[in-house]
């Protein structure tokens, strides 16, 4: 999701923007510290804060997901804890800063002030970027983020040192209204053009998001001709690979997880090989006999559909809606989670 392309490769900027976000917040304690005068030690522990929270959350996946781990190492090096993970990560080092505090005989009261100044900042900076990553923009979202940031600057700026009714009362009711903000659902703006094209039939043909899936034809183990149209009416994730690929090789027990969830469902999962990069339809038999999948893999002898849908980057996933139209284009490794939540959201 947080990806971008470098030549065949896709460079996943996610840790980089939690951590950007993390300092964004760690900017705001040193801020209030120089207002109110407080030790500058707390943007040093913030800090600390911020690295302890990428580390729990990265390496949560050993927790929340150990079957994956074990089936692929490399889900270690491209994946994390998702938002269990950032759960566990949160609590973590709240704890840490908790215990900095104390320490340092500053109390509760200014751990939880400087948690919830990193916290609201991080978030009102993380939410103001996703959108950019995503390509997802709403009113609920942009909403989530004024109020998250009015919250950070509203503790930063607070002229008195940390009072307890004050800063609970003040998080409390900010933390309702943004769970609010982001549990309604304001009317989803359309793009009068493609409202059109899609009422007349003349939704153009590609690629790219919101344009018609090429109707591509493959070949299964079998050498049995599958084509995308015979999954009309479904939800279709196609999801191009290579058995070299080691991002590849890593979501494979993602892609296995996601087909044993939807197997019974209108849901299909197309494992398409890009065979023109491989040594041969053997290997990736071999492959997949190896792995022990289960899910159809098609072959793309001729490199027909890597062409039709611009196939750059390895691995590649897309997902088609049931008009055929597509919904969404991930670059890089894809975990379950984040296929479910597209999924989810298509159905």
């Amino acid at each position: 999701m947080y990806t971008v392309q470098a030549g065949q490769l896709a460079l996943n900027l996610e840790i980089a923007v939690y951590l950007l976000s993390g300092l964004a917040g760690v900017l705001g304690v040193r801020i209030r510290s120089k207002r109110v005068a407080l030790p500058q030690s707390q943007a040093s522990d913030a800090l600390q804060a911020v690295f302890l929270w990428l580390i729990v959350w990265k390496a949560s996946i050993i927790v929340f997901d150990p079957v994956t781990v074990m089936a692929e190492w490399r889900s270690l090096l491209y994946f994390s804890g998702g938002s269990k993970g950032a759960v566990l990560a949160s609590v973590v080092s709240a704890g840490y800063l908790l215990y900095k505090r104390h320490r340092a005989k500053g109390g509760l009261l200014a751990a939880a002030e400087t948690y919830c100044i990193v916290a609201f900042g991080a978030a009102g900076a993380f939410m103001a970027v996703e959108p950019w990553f995503t390509e997802t923009w709403s009113i609920r979202w942009l909403l989530a983020t004024l109020l998250a940031l009015l919250l950070a600057i509203w503790l930063i700026a607070r002229r008195e040192s940390a009072d307890w009714r004050k800063l609970s009362s003040g998080v409390l009711l900010g933390s309702l209204a943004l769970t609010a903000v982001m549990q309604v659902r304001f009317p989803a703006a359309h793009d009068p053009l493609a409202v059109s094209q899609a009422a007349s039939g003349s939704v153009q043909i590609g690629a790219k998001k919101g344009q018609l899936a090429p109707d591509i034809g493959f070949l299964d183990r079998a050498g049995k001709p599958v084509a995308l149209s015979d999954y009309k009416g479904k939800i279709v994730v196609l999801n191009f690979w290579a058995s070299w690929c080691p991002p590849c090789q890593a979501e494979m027990p993602h892609m296995q997880k996601l087909y044993d969830r939807y197997e019974n469902e209108e849901v299909v999962l197309l494992s398409v090989n890009m065979t023109t990069t491989e040594r041969g339809p053997d290997a990736v038999w071999a492959f997949a006999d190896k792995k022990g999948t289960t899910f159809p893999i098609v072959l793309d002898e001729e490199g027909a559909a890597m062409a039709a849908y611009s196939i750059r980057t390895y691995p590649t996933t897309v997902f088609i809606a049931p008009d055929g139209i597509i919904h969404a284009r991930l670059l890089g490794a894809v975990d379950y989670d984040g296929m479910h939540r597209i999924i989810r959201d298509m159905s």
